[in-house]
């Protein structure tokens, strides 16, 4: 299976839209929501339910998600976490760094550090009974049901 970046693509002013991609930038899967509210903790908590979604949607497939990136409308302070100014949202000097990774952390996942910009999560990976790995014995037959097959003389 292909690893994935899961894309939480647009933030529009009425769409919440997420798109996984894999790493050759082959759409896999997409859905698009309408926000219920434009208030920038519950847009959070949304973007974590999809996050949830999108995950369960691609392990169902036998994928991996491997990354998750937001896009947002508006100027972002890559530096601080803020969102300066989302005229479209309403949003104005948003602390978004500290929702998302509230958000993030109530879902499941556990955020690590906001670094150049990139918010880095470890994403909870549920793998399927089917995909895990199986010990096979060897050499623990017992003499009495080996069958020899053929010889050949050394």
């Amino acid at each position: 299976a292909d690893a994935l970046i899961g894309r939480l693509g647009r933030l529009a002013v009425d769409t919440l839209r997420v798109v996984s991609v894999s790493l050759l930038g082959k759409v896999l899967w997409s859905t698009e929501q309408a926000l219920r509210t434009t208030k920038p903790q519950d847009v959070c908590g949304q973007i974590a339910e999809l996050t949830v979604t999108a995950q369960a949607e691609l392990v169902s497939r036998g994928t991996q998600l491997s990354g998750v990136g937001i896009g947002l409308p508006g100027a972002f302070d890559e530096t601080t976490g803020v969102l300066r100014f989302a005229p479209n949202l309403g949003w104005r000097n948003v602390d978004f760094l500290p929702m998302i990774t509230k958000a993030l952390a109530h879902a499941g996942y556990d955020v690590a550090a906001f670094d150049n910009g990139l918010l880095k999560i470890e994403l909870v990976r549920e793998v399927p009974e089917a995909m895990k790995p199986r010990r096979i014995p060897i050499g623990d037959t017992p003499s009495a049901k080996v069958q020899q097959i053929e010889a050949r003389a050394a």
